[in-house]
């Protein structure tokens, strides 16, 4: 039987690197950025492939097939989901879920414009009665995961449990090896979790935000972009977009991760980073781009966020 195919869930093509030693690495490029994939097959039946993106989109809607199931784990940045194009809740940093592949997903994108993460594909089809049983004496219970996986419309999801969140740290370090064994060993770790009666328990319900409050999100997010050298005050905001502060500030930070402040200012140190590496601009005049008047206050923010003054990082990008 062949490997379901986790290629469709993407938007955007992927071209084929690298492959060996049973792994397999991709990129992937669209209108709003480009990432790296890799994966490998565990055994028949399983799948894990890893995200390493830098984009806003690249997610395909596909049918749902309830006989694969579908783990996700966020190592860094923010993944949002749409379930049935109501309501949206966003998974991050720590956070691990549990769904049937190819959900009725009205959209999913990573707001934050990167996304770090892992992919688990289980497919239940993959496996015999007699192989059933047999993971079922080693602590693995497949009937069980299903019910985790069944839930309608919501995923299951785990924030940041200390010990499922270990087993996955050791998975990705074992990826980065390129140890099948280690992968597999690892992989077989979390399905033993799942399928403790106690693992249900602790569950704890993402805050699922209204589509209209995402889209108030989204549109402040817009301007925020558009005037990204102009300082733009959350009144500004509010009042361009119809809105009390106090709805947008929440909204906001529910699908973004920060506040407008804290967004507006990586977004500007963003952009200078991406000035710096893409063009041949001055620092001076790559500060007000970015929406900074003061050398000084531009090179000290600068270095908070990347380790590096401006001058120092051009300096590093020669180098290389």
């Amino acid at each position: 039987m062949s490997n379901y195919n986790w290629k469709k869930h993407y938007a955007a093509a992927l071209k084929a690197t690298e492959r060996t030693d049973g792994f397999e690495r991709y990129r992937i490029e669209n209108e709003t950025g480009s990432g790296i994939i890799a994966s490998c097959v565990v055994s028949p039946g399983l799948q894990v492939v890893m995200n390493d993106l830098t984009m806003l989109s690249c997610c395909n809607t596909v049918a749902r097939n309830k006989d694969i199931i579908e783990l996700n784990y966020c190592m860094d940045g923010r993944y949002e989901c749409s379930t049935l194009g109501r309501y949206s809740f966003s998974v991050t940093s720590g956070d691990f879920s549990v769904g049937y592949a190819g959900r009725k997903e009205a959209s999913g994108g990573f707001p934050t414009g990167h996304y770090r993460g892992i992919n688990v594909f289980l497919d239940l089809g993959c496996f015999s009665k007699k192989q059933a049983e047999a993971l079922l004496d080693d602590g693995i219970d497949l009937s069980r995961i299903r019910a985790l996986a069944a839930r309608q419309p919501r995923y299951f999801v785990l924030h940041r449990n200390s010990a499922l969140n270990q087993i996955l740290r050791s998975l990705s370090a074992e990826f980065e090896h390129r140890s099948i064994p280690g992968v597999r060993e690892n992989v077989l770790a979390i399905l033993r979790f799942l399928s403790r009666p106690e693992a249900e328990a602790l569950e704890e319900t993402p805050a699922y935000l209204s589509k209209r409050n995402v889209e108030l999100a989204k549109a402040a997010q817009a301007i925020l972009v558009r005037e990204l050298p102009r300082h733009v005050t959350i009144e500004q905001l509010a009042f361009a977009l119809d809105s009390g502060t106090t709805a947008l500030k929440k909204s906001f930070k529910s699908v973004y991760g920060a506040s407008i402040y804290q967004y507006q200012k990586d977004l500007r140190l963003l952009e200078a980073q991406r000035l710096l590496r893409e063009t041949e601009e001055p620092i001076s005049s790559v500060a007000l781009s970015a929406g900074y008047t003061n050398p000084a206050k531009f090179a000290s923010a600068f270095k908070a966020r990347f380790g590096l003054t401006p001058s120092a990082y051009q300096a590093s990008l020669r180098q290389s």
